[in-house]
């Protein structure tokens, strides 16, 4: 199928420029809100699967602020396992929102980009020869947020590489009142 995509491509060029160059600034601006419709506090179950088996679970909780200065909000998730608790407290920051690009960064040299499609917001990212994506999607006033990890596996057709899909981190976050 991607052979036949890339022999195939001049002769459906028109199309393939509005899929993928004018398409998603469209989607864009559906979204305006965005993370503004977010802000709040999001508690719920993350379940931890490796290798398609539930294997894990622990409490969520979110937490989506403006900060003082514009186009930056906290990103704070805690982890709250009973054996190791983490507090991820991030800050999201706008690139350049007409194109859906933002940046999360961590506060320690690491910043991760971060691209907003539909609604939903995308991150891919390598660590070690760990490829990782995070998404977070609001779904009828909940926020999914999942984490994806894997490897690469092998190159096929000469121009494909596959990569494996080991573990999955998924959580449905409920708003509460603060």
């Amino acid at each position: 199928m991607i052979s036949f995509f890339i022999k195939n491509i001049h002769q459906q060029w028109p199309r393939f420029l509005f899929a993928f160059l004018i398409a998603p600034v469209m989607v864009h601006a559906q979204s305006p809100d965005f993370p503004n419709k977010w802000v709040g506090t999001w508690k719920g179950k993350m379940y931890i699967y490796g290798h398609g088996q539930l294997r894990d679970s622990v409490q969520v909780e979110m937490h989506i602020r403006p900060l003082m200065e514009p186009n930056r909000w906290q990103w704070k998730t805690t982890y709250l396992s009973t054996q190791n608790p983490i507090t991820k407290d991030y800050i999201l920051k706008v690139v350049e929102a007409t194109k859906g690009h933002f940046q999360v960064d961590e506060g320690d040299g690491i910043v991760l980009d971060a691209f907003l499609f539909g609604g939903k917001l995308f991150h891919l990212f390598e660590v070690k020869g760990l490829y990782l994506t995070a998404t977070y999607e609001m779904r009828e006033n909940r926020l999914l947020f999942e984490i994806t990890s894997g490897k690469r596996l092998n190159t096929t057709g000469g121009d494909v590489t596959n990569y494996s899909v080991q573990n999955l981190q998924r959580s449905m976050l409920q708003r509460h009142n603060e």
